[in-house]
């Protein structure tokens, strides 16, 4: 059995609207996301970090469509940043376990605004994740990248080695909290940048990603096909 964060604290800013209940092929992309991951028979229970401004909505969502659902979603209050975000999240679902006595071995974490995220990655994912203890699927950079400063170009850079990190990403949950309790989680932008810099010598296992697998920022970010 796995666990799940899900982050969804972010203000929407940059979409310009509330992306988490914006229609997407007339679902609420927040409840496409739930939809996910709620199929999965190896999830046990779901953490959502939230915005305070959102709590009531999700709440209402949860209530209207997950209620009779077997698996159990839970709030927390998300911070200031992503990896405070994470990290309150880790430390909600690492009381409400021991609590329990039902401490799981492994946690994925993903963004909530991910809501085309497929099976088969998952299970990708999970079956790297039992043999290695860690998951993080990338996707390589297909543009070529060029450092310019003051209108001059300083540096190429090749892609041969360049990858996009994305979410989910699965890992064993005591050496993740660990990572998070004995670094500056503020320096770092996603989870495996964090585990990595604490385990430095510990190979980076990853998985092949999915282009479609979007974290949707901007409205641009929506296939055409699923506004509504």
């Amino acid at each position: 059995m796995v666990d799940c964060i899900l982050l969804a604290a972010g203000t929407s800013q940059r979409f310009g609207s509330d992306k988490l209940f914006c229609k997407v092929g007339k679902i609420p992309l927040l409840e496409r996301t739930l939809n996910i991951y709620t199929a999965q028979n190896y999830i046990k229970d779901i953490v959502i970090a939230v915005n305070a401004s959102n709590e009531e909505k999700v709440n209402n969502l949860i209530h209207d469509k997950f209620s009779s659902h077997k698996m159990r979603i839970f709030l927390t209050y998300g911070k200031d940043n992503r990896m405070e975000s994470s990290y309150s999240a880790l430390k909600f679902l690492d009381e409400k376990n021991v609590s329990l006595n039902t401490p799981l071995k492994t946690v994925l974490i993903s963004d909530a605004c991910r809501c085309f995220t497929s099976s088969s990655l998952l299970k990708k994912l999970l079956d790297c994740a039992l043999k290695n203890g860690v998951a993080v699927p990338v996707v390589r950079h297909p543009e070529t990248l060029r450092v310019i400063e003051g209108g001059r170009y300083i540096q190429n850079i090749k892609n041969d080695n360049l990858f996009e990190i994305q979410t989910p990403q699965f890992y064993d949950r005591k050496k993740l909290i660990e990572a998070f309790k004995n670094t500056d989680i503020t320096a770092y932008s996603d989870e495996s940048a964090i585990y990595y810099s604490y385990y430095k010598d510990e190979k980076v296992m990853t998985v092949t990603g999915d282009i479609l697998n979007k974290k949707i920022t901007f409205e641009s970010d929506l296939p055409l096909e699923f506004l509504s």
